[in-house]
């Protein structure tokens, strides 16, 4: 909380002097993902607001300053407080969020989204990085020193790893777009001709998104491919399994991992 804080304040972000204070807090979501790792639970938005919502003692419930659910209608749904601990993940994102300000729900040309990399802020870039690659040093510390006794206290003398499985976000639409210099501005090119003729057409709606293998019963990994582009069907070069286009996902996929050696433990 307190590196929270010294980030928070060098992002300009000062107490308002208006509106209504939120219902979860920033300190209040981190303290959700703590009881759900000591329960073994799922660390998921909806798992904490479903703790929030009905798990929690009275006095447990006065401690973190939260409302009973039927306090007022608006809370009287499990939903309502899932939709709260989400407002508060957004908002603790946008701190260590590498590219802050970025619009990732809006359907955008690849003309603009080539422009938002274009105009990429490689300072703040880095800055979200470092206090992204912080934070989730001491979550994963934090998940690991929560679980049970007997892996806390496994041998001196070996390494112990604490991950998060690579897992694939699709983005809100399944359009995505290349990063190769010469294939956007040819892309871009066929957009303007295409927006001139009156049918203009969206491209992805995050530029750093990027195309996945599916994980399918015939998954191939990467093949080279050429496009038929008269049928929109592609073949593979050099012989192999035709592939459908639908057999790529945009999105982003997140990784996140801790070794912590016999000096580092306990």
């Amino acid at each position: 909380m307190d590196a929270y804080a010294i980030w928070r304040h060098e992002e300009g972000f000062r107490k308002s002097n208006g509106g209504a204070p939120a219902l979860i807090s920033v300190e209040n979501l981190l303290i959700g993902w703590m009881l759900v790792t000591t329960a073994g639970q799922p660390q998921l938005i909806l798992q904490i607001g479903s703790v929030f919502y009905g798990m929690l003692t009275d006095g447990a419930r006065e401690g973190l300053g939260l409302p009973k659910p039927n306090s007022k209608k608006s809370l009287m749904k499990v939903e309502n407080w899932q939709q709260n601990v989400g407002n508060a993940h957004r908002r603790f994102i946008a701190i260590v969020d590498p590219h802050l300000g970025e619009d990732r729900y809006t359907a955008k040309t690849v003309e603009e989204n080539a422009a938002t990399m274009e105009n990429l802020d490689k300072e703040r870039e880095a800055i979200g990085k470092a206090r992204l690659a912080e934070f989730m040093t001491r979550f994963l510390t934090m998940s690991f020193y929560l679980q049970p006794r007997a892996i806390r206290n496994a041998p001196k003398r070996k390494e112990v790893d604490v991950s998060f499985d690579g897992t694939h976000m699709t983005s809100p639409l399944t359009t995505g777009m290349s990063h190769n210099k010469d294939k956007i501005a040819k892309r871009v090119e066929k957009d303007r001709v295409l927006a001139a003729a009156g049918k203009p057409r969206s491209g992805p709606v995050s530029p750093f998104a990027a195309w996945k293998v599916t994980e399918t019963s015939k998954r191939i990994d990467a093949p080279r491919v050429r496009w038929r582009s008269t049928r929109l069907r592609r073949t593979t070069s050099g012989g192999g399994t035709p592939r459908s286009p639908d057999a790529y996902s945009s999105g982003r996929t997140t990784d996140a991992r801790l070794r912590s050696s016999s000096s580092e433990l306990p």
